[in-house]
């Protein structure tokens, strides 16, 4: 914000900016310039009145200034020096914290030098104590509950147990106690708060370490302006807020200027010496803590020690910390500095892992990483990385470190953070190079981990092995501990990524699920393990893995592949459900196929002659499919095409080397669901088939009976009422051959060649038509499906019932619209997936017209200038360039000041809008309804002597001589009296007197209607009326009484811009108009029909659209349109008279403009079409009136 002395270029924010030649100035002994008002001597001088809480002097700092000019506001006189080397605009004087009134400031130049104005600048900021319940202009406000980006508390409240919050407030429930803490970027503050009898009197707030002191105390009253600087550089501050032992504390809110913000108390990469308020603090060297790798220890730090591994501590390797807790936040705090890590890693429990950063500009007892939010229990956390150190924990206040698991321990259930592999996990594979036998088997789940074990069953046997992949940054192997008759069991040995490890199961009793193995610390990649065991008893339960899980790679095309992997299940090539198509197949099996999959495979050998292709064809149901077989060498083993429902790819059996089931082909990511494929080629060679999550289905093509859906699919009869059928359709019943005894059909045997339709919707990703077959009764079928065509045939040489006439399948998921058509097609079901429903088809209801019947507009002024209908008395007490675009009433000293105008015949109601705030007793203005000096009614404001808001507006509504007054301080109008008179003028008075301080009336706009209520017709009773505000903001509901075909609603304003829309029964909007109302308006609901003139719909032309008649002859064109879902039949269009008004002597309409009559018949007009038709005006010659074109359009139909 600009200060005295800054130069300035036009007003700042809030400020409102009166130049030096407005005539509100009133000048003495001083001359307007082009930029100024200037003077010099005793006598020259200034004064301007304003209502507000300052005011700012603008102008140059001229050499000849007035270096001791005299200021004064109301009672009080202040100096200001006017002089300077610059004539550009600045603040030479400021005065703000005013109390908020009316003050006249008065300059003089005091002998002193020039006298010189560019501007006035006057404000109505708030106060301290004062009420504010928005920010001011320039302002934002912060809720005293705010969160930030990060979805923590901006505002910390001390301690926790002490504070109650509500909707509005936080506030303390105990005496003398708490404290409030936040930081903020910016360069002033406001506090707000609700001031109750218990609150402080004098609240302590530090800002920056600077003590200051405000009262808080005060009768419940919400939303005060309790403290305010505005003064702080622009930057980072922190404040304190304390009861300093004088009451309760309580915070709604705290205002910063726009673009400034709260910020986080404490932000990661700052120094932290102590833990803040609710925190609780262990040091690095607690026994809980547990470091895995190499590790040093320095004596500086938080508590004179620092744990710490960086480049300079060898070996190069990943070390790691871990700890469990309980608790709710945590805090890491360390060393920031170069030498350390800048992508190490951090994981709470199971959750992803993150990043925590040592890397920096050297800064000690640093805030590292900060988790808050988490579920108040115990948690586990694992931090590393190459380079990293620990000097302290933070917990929240009652959070507490707890003791880790051990090497040794029972451990039924993994600790959080790492996940749990069983021994039956097909991603372990057991192995015996040296023969024996790995056993699987059962036994009790309270004792082993999913009450599985495998083992090695006695003495003696050879070594084993067991071999696995994961990706993660630590590994526990469980198993069981024995006691031993021997002296030990021999040790197990385990290789990870080539280093060797080795662990035991020798106990002194028996433990079951024991931790035997936890590995150091790896790098967060894939990991190879392969565990040897020893000769003695071995037994394996479960692996559980920190930060991962376990690895699979699946194989890859051109690869080897045995068996069938994790998840794949594998089909022979002789599976019944494959078809060979085409010469010259051959299944081998035995010696020849000894290294085919079941020791079988199918191959095609053809001539060179031979050009033809053979397929195979099979269906599936899964998500991937892989295609096994061998590899040649010769050429002759070329290309196979294969078809995956619409998806055509390829594969080649030719290879450099020749081998034994090998991957050929792989498709993956298919959508749940079946699939069809063919493969064909001239020569190739077939092992297997793996399909994913699936198997092997038995194929249905097209012309296949159907009786029943298939697995997958869901059938719906042609009885369902979700199908709509359009045309001329036969519905047949009690027919055994089809599905459920009934179908619908149109034959041609039914002599009619018309177009048939069945409409649904479906959600899912296929559909299948069942329908009858034959020849000669049907022929070809069209259907739509989201706009797509596709031709299906009906004919099939033998008669049959609840084929298969059509299939997609491969649709995106999702609701789809299908649209069935032909002229002799006939329908039995519909089968779509099996979780897809049919969804009803919404029909829409037509909107309907609303259009205006009836204006109740009579006059709207806006004083842009002087209307000469207004009787103004005294003139002289107007000025209507005082304030721009009000009309300013002032007051006359010996009598009343009259603005008036005719009253319309009739009923009437007459606004207005003004800015008129008396502060003095006996000054008074408001309405007038006037019949002669002696019959008049006053509706008058006058000085407040409540808090009550000062309305700005009233109303005066006139039915049958009777007045009823309203006042608005809000958004709507309030009753206040009604009086009975028979006035013959409206209009507004300003009482007489001219005390001191009396307030002018200024007017800015008066609008008179025939009344205040908009009024709609032709409605149906138990239809809701909403009105709304051009914001879409609900003003009022109302419902059409029985009986009724109108309603009558009142509106806001006598002129109002918004919104009417109404409902049916069923809640459906039926019509809809967005316009600007007046009171006494008539509208009324209309036709589904749409008649519209070069574009525009009639509706919302002017009944005077056509302008005035100046030739003879006038001729329109026109458009009918159809909106509707369905056709219209029986229109009838005609011209009809407006009102008592008619265009002209006469007028004609024409289908096509030439043909005239009074009347035009259209039999049926279609849904979504328009029809063009002419309207020819004529004007009789002897007819000499000039007047506007009127007429409405008479529009009828079924």
């Amino acid at each position: 914000m600009a200060k005295v002395g800054d130069k300035i270029d036009g007003a700042e924010p809030g400020w409102s900016n009166i130049s030096f030649d407005n005539s509100s100035i009133t000048y003495t002994g001083m001359t307007k310039g082009v930029s100024y008002a200037y003077g010099s001597g005793s006598t020259a001088s200034y004064s301007f009145t304003f209502t507000g809480t300052a005011v700012r002097i603008i102008t140059g700092l001229f050499s000849d200034g007035a270096t001791n000019a005299q200021i004064k506001i109301d009672n009080t006189v202040e100096y200001a020096d006017f002089k300077g080397t610059s004539g550009d605009p600045h603040i030479v004087y400021e005065k703000t914290k005013l109390p908020y009134g009316t003050h006249t400031i008065t300059v003089r130049a005091n002998g002193s030098g020039t006298l010189s104005l560019r501007a006035i600048h006057y404000a109505a900021f708030a106060n301290q104590g004062d009420k504010l319940v928005k920010p001011e202009l320039g302002w934002q406000r912060h809720k005293f509950d705010e969160k930030l980006s990060d979805g923590t508390e901006a505002v910390k409240y001390y301690p926790e147990n002490i504070w109650t919050r509500y909707s509005e407030y936080i506030f303390t429930t105990k005496p003398n106690v708490g404290y409030i803490r936040f930081k903020f970027y910016g360069s002033a503050i406001r506090i707000i708060s609700t001031h109750f009898s218990d609150t402080a009197t004098m609240a302590r707030i530090i800002i920056d370490g600077k003590t200051s002191y405000y009262n808080s105390r005060g009768g419940s009253d919400g939303d005060r302006l309790s403290f305010e600087n505005s003064n702080l550089p622009l930057g980072i501050h922190t404040v304190e807020i304390y009861t300093n032992n004088t009451g309760n504390l309580s915070l709604s809110a705290i205002d910063l200027k726009d673009g400034e913000y709260l910020v986080p108390l404490v932000k990661i990469g700052e120094d932290l010496l102590q833990p803040e308020p609710g925190w609780t603090r262990y040091d690095d060297t607690h026994s809980n803590i547990k470091y895995l790798g190499t590790w040093k220890v320095t004596n500086s730090g938080y508590n004179s020690s620092l744990h710490y591994k960086n480049e300079n501590v060898p070996p190069k390797e990943t070390v790691a910390i871990k700890f469990k807790f309980y608790g709710k936040s945590l805090r890491i705090i360390g060393l920031k500095m170069a030498y350390y890590s800048q992508n190490a890693l951090i994981q709470i429990d199971d959750n992803e892992p993150e990043l925590i950063s040592f890397y920096g500009e050297t800064i000690n007892t640093c805030l590292l990483y900060e988790k808050t939010g988490l579920k108040e229990e115990n948690h586990t956390v694992t931090i590393w990385g190459e380079n990293i150190n620990l000097d302290a924990i933070d917990f929240n206040e009652g959070g507490y470190l707890i003791p880790t698991v051990k090497v040794g321990e029972s451990l039924i259930e993994p600790e959080l953070g790492w996940k749990r592999f069983d021994d039956t996990d097909t991603r372990i594979s057991y192995e015996n190079p040296d023969g024996g036998k790995w056993k699987k088997i059962s036994v009790d789940p309270t004792e082993y981990y999913n009450g599985t074990t495998t083992y090695k069953e006695h003495l003696g046997m050879p070594r084993l092995k067991i071999k696995f992949k994961f990706k993660g940054i630590q590994l526990r192997i469980m198993a069981s501990r024995y006691t031993t008759n021997v002296s030990k069991y021999e040790e197990a040995k385990i290789l990870i990524d080539g280093v060797q490890y080795v662990y035991n199961q020798n106990g002194t009793s028996n433990q079951f699920c024991t931790l035997l193995f936890e590995s150091p610390i790896l790098n967060q990649d894939v990991h190879t393990v392969e565990i040897t065991t020893g000769k003695d008893p071995f037994d394996f339960d479960c692996i559980d893995i920190l930060g991962g899980e376990l690895f699979f790679e699946p194989a890859k095309v051109g690869d080897v592949l045995t068996q069938p992997e994790p998840g794949w299940k594998r089909f022979d090539d002789t599976d019944p459900l494959i078809t060979y198509a085409g010469t010259s197949w051959t299944s081998s099996s035995g010696v020849g196929s000894k290294n085919a999959y079941n020791e079988t495979n199918t191959f095609r050998v053809v001539s060179y002659t031979d050009k033809t292709d053979g397929t195979v064809e099979f269906s599936f149901k899964g998500t991937g499919i892989r295609v096994i077989s061998q590899t040649f060498t010769a050429s002759a083993w070329g290309q196979v095409n294969i078809q995956i429902d619409e998806l055509s790819e390829s594969y080649k059996q030719e290879r450099p080397v020749s081998n034994y089931q090998i991957l050929l082909y792989e498709k993956t990511n298919l959508p749940p669901g079946t699939h069809t494929v063919r493969l064909t080629g001239r020569q190739f060679a077939i092992d297997a088939f793996d399909i994913l999550d699936g198997e092997l289905i038995a194929v249905t093509k097209i012309g296949d009976v159907l009786k029943e859906p298939e697995s997958g699919w869901k059938r719906f009869d042609d009885r369902d009422p979700n199908i709509i059928y359009q045309g001329n359709w036969i519905e047949n019943e009690n027919i055994t051959t089809h599905y459920r005894g009934t179908f619908h059909n149109k034959p041609s045997s039914s002599g009619d060649d018309s177009i048939v339709k069945a409409l649904f919707d479906f959600s899912g990703t296929k559909v299948r038509i069942i329908a009858f077959m034959t020849t000669g009764s049907y022929d070809v079928g069209t259907i739509k499906i989201d706009g797509e065509a596709f031709n299906f045939s009906y004919i099939k040489g033998t008669p049959t019932a609840q084929c298969l006439v059509f299939e997609k399948v491969g649709l995106e998921p999702g609701i789809h619209k299908v649209e069935l058509s032909g002229r002799y097609i006939n329908l039995d079901a519909i089968d779509i997936d099996e979780t897809g429903e049919l969804i009803p088809i919404e029909i829409k209801k037509p909107k309907v017209s609303l259009y205006e019947k009836e204006s109740g507009k009579v006059f709207v002024d806006d004083f842009d200038s002087i209307n000469p209908k207004w009787l103004m008395s005294p003139f002289i007490a107007f000025n209507n360039v005082a304030k721009q675009e009000f009309l300013r009433m002032n007051h006359s000293a010996d009598k009343d000041v009259l603005l008036l105008i005719d009253k319309p015949q009739g009923n009437v109601a007459i606004q207005v809008i003004a800015d008129y705030t008396p502060t003095k007793e006996g000054d008074k203005g408001g309405l007038l309804i006037y019949k002669n000096e002696a019959n008049n009614i006053e509706f008058l404001e006058s000085m407040k002597v409540s808090d009550s808001p000062d309305p700005k507006e009233w109303m005066a509504v006139c039915k049958e001589n009777q007045w009823d007054f309203y006042n608005k301080t809000d958004i709507t109008f309030d009753y206040v009296r009604s009086e009975q008179l028979d006035a013959h003028k409206i209009g507004v008075v300003l009482k007489k007197g001219n005390t001191e301080g009396f307030t002018p009336l200024d007017i800015n706009k008066i609008i008179i209607t025939t009344s205040n209520l908009l009024r709609l017709r032709q409605l149906y009773e138990k239809y809701k009326v909403v009105l709304k505000d051009a914001a879409e903001n609900v003003i009022s509901t109302s419902f059409v009484e029985a009986a009724n075909t109108g309603i009558d609603i009142p509106l806001p304003s006598l002129e109002f811009e918004g919104i009417v829309e109404i409902y049916d029964e069923d809640g459906t909007l039926v019509a809809k108009r967005q316009t600007t109302f007046f009171g006494g308006d008539m509208y009324c609901m209309g036709s589904s029909l749409h008649i519209s003139m070069d574009t525009k719909e009639l509706d919302e032309t002017d009944p005077t659209h056509l302008g005035y008649m100046t030739e003879t002859e006038r001729l329109v064109k026109m458009t009918l349109t159809n909106d509707n879902v369905g056709p219209v039949s029986n229109v009838k269009v005609a011209i009809q008279q407006y009102m008592e008004k008619f265009g002209y002597t006469w007028a004609h309409v024409s289908l096509d403009g030439s043909h005239y009559t009074d009347e035009l018949a259209i039999e049926t007009l279609d849904a979504g079409s328009s029809k063009d038709f002419w309207v020819k005006i004529i004007k009789d010659v002897n007819y000499m009136a000039f007047e506007p074109i009127y007429f409405n359009i008479h529009l009828s139909h079924e």
